[in-house]
């Protein structure tokens, strides 16, 4: 199993188990999320024990977020996350430059320019995480 890991913070934030694609010129990896409940593992060994468990519900997760332990960011507005992003922006060339890599500098340029104004312009619509 590969796990994808964060140049700048060291997090781990997905890994290949997950259906997932590159997008935005490999600066970003969209991946399918699902909705899953957890909790629930009680093992029924009669009918009767179904019907005790049948009103039991567990919590109801994102599965990514879950399984990688990530953390919801909560409190940031746009012009909170715009300056998360010039920052992660710059940091993130410069770390692809330490590691040889600077030919990859101009598409992750233009394919994270694209992203943030996408999920700017669509802001209220995201849930945005955190290891």
């Amino acid at each position: 199993m590969k796990v994808f890991t964060d140049y700048i913070s060291g997090d781990e934030f997905l890994s290949d188990s997950f259906p997932h694609e590159f997008t935005f010129n490999d600066a970003c990896i969209e991946a399918k999320a699902k909705y899953m409940t957890k909790g629930n593992d009680n093992i029924c060994i009669s009918p009767e024990d179904e019907d005790e468990m049948a009103d039991e519900g567990g919590e109801t997760v994102v599965d990514i977020p879950d399984k990688m332990c990530l953390v919801e960011i909560q409190g940031w507005g746009k012009s909170d996350f715009m300056t998360w992003a010039r920052g992660y922006l710059q940091k993130t060339m410069a770390k692809l430059t330490e590691l040889g890599k600077e030919e990859r500098i101009p598409g992750f340029k233009k394919g994270a320019t694209q992203l943030i104004k996408l999920i700017a312009g669509q802001f209220d619509e995201f849930q945005l995480y955190s290891g």
